[in-house]
């Protein structure tokens, strides 16, 4: 299923960035944040607070990067081999767990039948499993997985990722690929920054 992009991918992802919303589904085609253990019932604290050191925006930053990258990888190498083994795909998602794992959301799982399926509902709903599990503080980053044309019968063939990582950070990555008998070739994409959908809100998926 593809989802609507124009010209250039940098002018087509700065039209489209509203369209991202509801977007046209067609079928066709960690490290992750570490989690302080804290003891709980212990008379004397193992430190004070003052020994706690907060992470500076340039850590924050860095951190964001380096998992949402370890992330797009990892939904890179997997949204290949589908397309490769059964050409068509219908949206679907990918968590990134506090251990570092990388978790997968299928609506419709890679190689069953697409004929009478609703692409936008099915995009719909891995975003919202996903958001369910943001709001519950059970993931630190998510990516949305989908293709994307800008018209139906345009013979660009694009990926779309969407990432999004606790805190509000989302941007999309949009992706031009090629088939070939060897397999598939992901060239040069390009990102643009967009208003966070599974981690909305208050940047955890909680309402504010």
């Amino acid at each position: 299923m593809m989802l609507g992009f124009q010209s250039s991918l940098l002018s087509r992802l700065h039209s489209s960035a509203q369209a991202l919303l509801t977007p046209r589904v067609c079928f066709r085609r960690a490290f992750a944040l570490g989690v302080t253990a804290m003891a709980i019932g212990f008379s004397q604290p193992a430190f004070s607070t003052e020994d706690i050191k907060q992470p500076t925006p340039e850590q924050i930053a860095t951190e964001i990067r380096a998992n949402t990258q370890y992330l797009l990888q990892h939904v890179t190498n997997k949204t290949k081999g589908i397309i490769e083994n059964h050409d068509d795909f219908a949206p679907f998602g990918a968590a990134l767990m506090p251990d570092g794992s990388v978790r997968y959301v299928w609506a419709v799982p890679p190689g069953e039948p697409l004929i009478g399926v609703n692409g936008q509902l099915v995009l719909n709903s891995v975003r919202k499993a996903l958001s369910m599990q943001a709001q519950q503080g059970r993931i630190l980053g998510s990516a949305v997985v989908y293709d994307y044309k800008p018209s139906p019968d345009s013979e660009i063939d694009q990926v779309n990722i969407e990432l999004e990582y606790l805190g509000g950070h989302a941007e999309v990555v949009a992706t031009e690929y090629t088939l070939s008998p060897s397999g598939v070739t992901f060239h040069q994409g390009a990102a643009k920054k967009y208003s966070p959908m599974v981690f909305a809100g208050n940047g955890t998926g909680s309402p504010r």
